[in-house]
């Protein structure tokens, strides 16, 4: 219950208002229960505080999500392409998590807003909770079909050390684009791409197979843009952008349609996309503050 009346923004950490400093407060969840701390920056406090008032309403509506699991329970085609991605439960915590991404996850700071919001999501726990599930799945079905694809070349490809180990990286890169948390990571327009950027990798299994020494010539360039990527945001200094964020965050799916431009023309990108496009892109990044 949210029983500790109004949670200010900052609060004073001297009595010399003049060289005072501040902290932060917010609700903060963790294993052992849901508490109020004190964080050192707003953006710290402001991220733990969402979640915590999600993790606050989840207490409060437990009945509702428990109901909401077994409604979006897969059936039919949707637990077979659930399979490749670890099963119906996998499938059915990313849908609750998403739910309560969506709707409990929120800034409010008194108990009153805190009524107000518990009012305004109740009814739609479980509509959101089947639309996400419906949405969920096109790119299952391509992450099934494309596990299915590398699972025949792997049985064709028994004695061929170089190749299985290219499709065990592949396997790994399909595992990484709908991870367990995907539908927290992504928006659902990006999930039309997941699945064509699946596809791709499909694509790109059948004819390395075929064509190894090429494919991993192509993927050294991958590389080198991911490990750039990485790299930027391995010394991204707190003090960054949002603007760079994004674009960083961005650069991930730019990295994917050039993918598709490699190794998938019939597929289409979405955007144009060239070596030196992404090469321009880069410098516009390490200009970003």
């Amino acid at each position: 219950a949210w029983d500790f009346g109004e949670l200010p923004r900052r609060v004073a950490l001297t009595d010399r208002p003049a060289h005072a400093l501040a902290g932060f407060p917010a609700l903060a969840a963790s294993e052992s229960g849901i508490g109020i701390r004190l964080f050192q920056t707003e953006r710290e406090a402001d991220s733990a505080h969402r979640r915590g008032v999600g993790a606050l309403l989840a207490l409060r509506f437990r009945e509702e999500l428990r109901h909401l699991r077994k409604a979006v329970a897969p059936a039919g085609d949707l637990k077979l392409w659930a399979a490749a991605f670890g099963g119906g439960k996998a499938l059915e915590n990313a849908v609750v998590e998403r739910v309560r991404h969506d709707l409990f996850e929120a800034d409010v700071r008194s108990e009153a807003e805190f009524q107000a919001l518990a009012g305004k999501v109740r009814p739609r726990i479980l509509p959101l909770g089947q639309e996400i599930l419906r949405l969920a799945g096109p790119p299952l079905k391509a992450l099934y079909d494309t596990s299915e694809t590398l699972r025949s070349l792997e049985g064709g490809n028994r004695g061929n050390g170089p190749v299985l180990k290219f499709l065990a990286e592949l396997r790994q890169e399909a595992a990484c684009l709908l991870s367990a948390d995907f539908f927290l990571l992504y928006e659902d327009e990006r999930l039309i791409h997941i699945s064509r950027y699946l596809r791709a990798l499909a694509v790109r299994a059948e004819r390395g197979a075929l064509h190894l020494e090429k494919a991993l010539e192509r993927g050294k360039e991958i590389k080198e843009l991911a490990d750039w990527r990485g790299k930027e945001l391995a010394e991204l200094p707190s003090y960054a952008s949002e603007e760079k964020r994004r674009a960083l965050a961005d650069f991930l799916w730019l990295i994917e349609e050039y993918k598709v431009s490699l190794f998938a023309q019939e597929l289409k990108t979405a955007v144009p996309v060239s070596r030196k496009r992404i090469e321009a892109r880069m410098a516009e990044i390490q200009r970003m503050l």
